[in-house]
């Protein structure tokens, strides 16, 4: 990684950090082992890759990113959310994320549910304390994360992976998991950062372009980083060779920084480097 990005990115997931230890519930406050729960879940070691984005998209149309916070936050929850559930042994049956036990073998199944329900609903509870701008309401942000999230987002994504399961894997099927699987967070993270910046029609749309772009070659890189441990995931390396998946990424990092054009240099500087280390990551 850059050593400039290496240490904006330190900077910023010390914030985030930061604020989501002050905003989710106490582990005190009852029901004291659901906090712990919730606590747990988020503080794993994530890269905080989406919050951060979603500042740096807001940056990027009015220099103020700070006014993404609480996007920033709401869509870190809701991603923990996610993994949350996807660990379940009725989804992956994992035991172990980032090197530490996934809630329920820490805690139990049940207890696992809950949180994940408990970090989505607080993901909404957070978002709507975001300071409303002339073009956009709380309300737009929260439709805009939920339709992301829910039955048309990450929820059919996931649906359509578990199901892709046991079947013959195709290109159409691996687009769809990758699009609404994992893009569609990372367009919620950067297009609610915009909408915090009251982005004008064209700066959203650009900034929805690469956030596309972005979530794909990510989905891409962490399949061929992922491709020894699990040859029966439903992954890009299904129907590509590895050489062929890293130039696909590259492609969409092209495509996501090709985006950006509109946007003075130095506003979108960090968003053109973690497009570059999506790609290292791959090496």
């Amino acid at each position: 990684m850059n050593i400039e990005l290496k240490k904006f990115v330190k900077q910023q997931q010390l914030e985030i950090d930061t604020a989501l230890d002050f905003l989710v519930p106490k582990e005190s406050k009852r029901p004291e082992k659901l906090n712990s729960a919730i606590k747990y879940a988020i503080f794993t070691g994530g890269k905080r890759l989406r919050p951060i984005l979603c500042q740096l998209a807001c940056n990027a149309v009015c220099h103020q990113p700070e006014l993404a916070l609480y996007p920033a936050i709401a869509v870190e929850l809701l991603h923990t959310y996610t993994l949350v559930h996807d660990d379940l042994p009725c989804m992956d049956n994992d035991d172990f994320r980032r090197g530490k036990p996934t809630v329920h073998k820490l805690y139990n199944e049940a207890l696992a549910v809950l949180t994940g329900d408990a970090l989505q609903t607080l993901a909404f509870e957070i978002l709507v304390k975001t300071e409303p701008t002339k073009k956009y309401s709380a309300g737009d942000m929260v439709k805009y994360l939920a339709v992301s999230a829910g039955n048309k987002g990450v929820i059919a994504g996931q649906v359509e992976d578990i199901e892709a399961v046991g079947q013959k894997q195709t290109q159409d099927i691996i687009d769809y998991v990758h699009q609404h699987k994992t893009a569609d967070l990372f367009m919620a993270a950067i297009c609610l950062g915009a909408m915090a910046g009251n982005a004008s029609d064209q700066e959203f749309s650009h900034l929805e372009q690469y956030a596309q772009h972005i979530g794909i070659a990510f989905q891409i890189a962490d399949d061929i980083l992922d491709s020894d441990e699990n040859k029966e995931e439903l992954t890009c390396l299904s129907t590509l060779s590895v050489d062929d998946a890293k130039k696909l990424a590259k492609k969409h990092i092209e495509k996501a920084k090709k985006s950006l054009d509109i946007f003075d240099e130095e506003s979108v500087k960090f968003m053109i480097l973690l497009g570059d280390y999506i790609i290292e990551r791959t090496h």
